[in-house]
């Protein structure tokens, strides 16, 4: 059975580089191929669940080419080298769960006749941002009766720690805590015969809590917020908005959050690419096992078929039990039963649900 693999992709790609690399088919000595394919895609997925319950995929192809055809291989291995460019207004990899997200696909075919095609897919991570063309403004100001927010600046690099202070003015009988978070607002466009939307969903990336009992009126407070993660930058085109902002929340009792807004600008620096290369084994394990906890977190005991339908058929059975094992040894995942054909596995700590 011939065999499909990769060498030389990186574990990182910013829009405008080139993925580089080789194909390499093993296991291939007297086989015919009409043609052998390469193919560098991404795919923008919503699942709704809300009360209008839909699936949505659009994918945008970059490229794709016909690297061979009618060729007869006399050897048991070939290789064929590649380079591809990813478009400088690309969307970034999204990833924040599984029914929201952007992947992106390189693959390869061999259209073998009389024969079901051969396939391999691994999915790559992408950075992308805004490019920021505003001049760097100090202390961006928002306040209410309540409170007022301050953020030393309106644009952070994305390993940069972002800093500011604010003052309350006026404490709610009621507020529990006090919360400084940075938050990243994905907005979606989904197009379709008889609907045009757009889907938004917010997801905290850091927070601080302050206990409002021991906060004073009319105090200056400074805070540091620095787990600000590479893929909170700030990006926008037709189909995908990520925006970045740095909310200040009265956590109040039996009463609506009271939140001041300020929206901030994080974007990559292109030059800071990363050179780290890895093998196709080690990125699709790091992305299978992150995919799998994502769609295990509800508790639910699920088999290998289950896992592998709900991944989209994207991984071999072989590959998701190997990511399964791995994340029992880990102590994330336990074995419900473990047969020869049939395994299931369900979240071990309950803690971890969401």
């Amino acid at each position: 059975m011939a065999k499909i693999s990769f060498e030389g992709l990186k574990d990182v790609y910013y829009a405008g580089e080139d993925v580089e690399g080789a194909i390499i088919l093993t296991e291939v000595k007297g086989l015919e191929a009409r043609s052998i394919v390469i193919e560098l895609y991404y795919q923008i997925i919503v699942i709704s669940s809300g009360q209008r319950r839909y699936g949505y995929t659009k994918r945008v192809d970059i490229y794709k080419e016909e690297i061979d055809r009618d060729v007869k291989f006399t050897t048991d291995s070939t290789r064929y080298e590649f380079k591809i460019h990813i478009p400088e207004d690309a969307p970034p990899s999204i990833a924040y769960e599984i029914s929201r997200r952007v992947d992106w696909v390189l693959r390869v075919k061999l259209d073998i006749p009389f024969h079901r095609d051969i396939v391999k897919d691994i999915i790559l991570k992408v950075y992308n941002s805004v490019k920021p063309t505003q001049s760097i403004i100090e202390n961006i100001t928002v306040e209410n009766q309540y409170a007022r927010l301050v953020i030393d600046k309106n644009i952070f690099e994305h390993n940069e720690t972002v800093t500011g202070k604010f003052i309350i003015f006026n404490m709610p009988s009621r507020t529990k805590k006090i919360r400084i978070c940075l938050y990243t607002r994905l907005e979606i466009k989904v197009e379709e015969a008889i609907l045009t939307d757009i889907l938004a969903s917010e997801y905290e990336i850091t927070c601080i809590e302050y206990d409002s009992h021991k906060l004073s009126i009319n105090r200056e407070y400074t805070f540091k917020l620095d787990k600000n993660a590479i893929w909170s930058a700030t990006y926008i085109n037709p189909d995908i908005r990520t925006i970045v902002y740095v909310i200040l929340k009265f956590d109040i009792k039996y009463a609506p959050d009271i939140i001041l807004k300020a929206p901030i600008t994080i974007y990559h620096e292109k030059r800071r690419i990363s050179i780290k290369k890895v093998s196709v084994e080690e990125t699709i394990a790091e992305t299978l096992t992150e995919e799998i906890m994502k769609i295990m977190r509800d508790g639910r005991i699920r088999d290998v078929v289950d896992i592998r339908l709900e991944l989209g058929f994207k991984y071999d059975v072989d590959e998701i039990i190997k990511a399964c094992n791995k994340l029992v040894e880990e102590g994330k995942l336990e074995i419900i039963e473990a047969g020869e054909l049939l395994r299931k596995y369900r979240i071990k700590d309950i803690k971890m649900v969401n």
